[in-house]
């Protein structure tokens, strides 16, 4: 797997945190959901899944949505196609603001 870098911060929903992810060509910036109990990640996610149109229509956009249904974890996901780490260095503010703008503004609606 190429390597990611991941900067991540808490929810006021103890083992949910916000992420952002840093590949060689995109990013994406993500809600995941890593309690123990694999059932309650999944009862999570499904709960979220249910209000899926709400969300997206607030959003602006589609999301990817992974239940991941072999592992514990799930998430909900934007990709970002503008770039990532091999970006050159001057797109690097373009791709930062780009996430960050998604990440602030968008995800109030979690």
């Amino acid at each position: 797997m190429p390597k990611q870098w991941i900067l991540s911060t808490g929810t006021v929903k103890q083992d949910v945190s916000f992420n952002y992810i840093l590949h060689q060509h995109d990013v994406q910036v993500e809600l995941y959901m890593f309690r123990k109990n694999k059932e309650e990640n999944k009862k999570i996610f499904d709960e979220l899944l249910k209000h899926r149109r709400e969300i997206e229509t607030a959003f602006g956009e589609p999301l990817v949505w992974e239940r991941l249904e072999n592992r514990k974890c799930c998430r909900i996901k934007k990709v970002i196609t503008i770039g990532g780490e091999k970006s050159s260095r001057e797109k690097w503010p373009q791709i930062h603001k780009a996430m960050i703008d998604v990440m602030v503004s968008r995800t109030i609606y979690f």
